[in-house]
């Protein structure tokens, strides 16, 4: 689900999934793109890249963010 915001610039932001369980199995990492349409590369900066929620660092331009989720082996009985 796609979501915007606009901040001012000098200030940071936090991105965070909502409706997921945290599982066992499951992986999560925040890319950014100077463009929409990517290419999207990993965060640099910031806190909580490779979790469900990521506080970015302070923003000076338009920067998109996407949260790449990956459903792995579980391992739960």
């Amino acid at each position: 689900v796609a979501s915007s915001s606009t901040i001012c610039a000098g200030n940071g932001v936090t991105l965070s999934l909502s409706g997921f369980t945290n599982l066992p199995g499951i992986t999560f990492q925040w890319q950014q793109s100077s463009t929409a349409g990517g290419p999207y590369a990993n965060v640099t900066g910031g806190t909580g890249a490779t979790t469900g929620s990521y506080v970015t660092p302070t923003l000076s331009n338009t920067i998109y963010y996407v949260c790449e989720v990956t459903c792995g082996p579980s391992v739960q009985s």
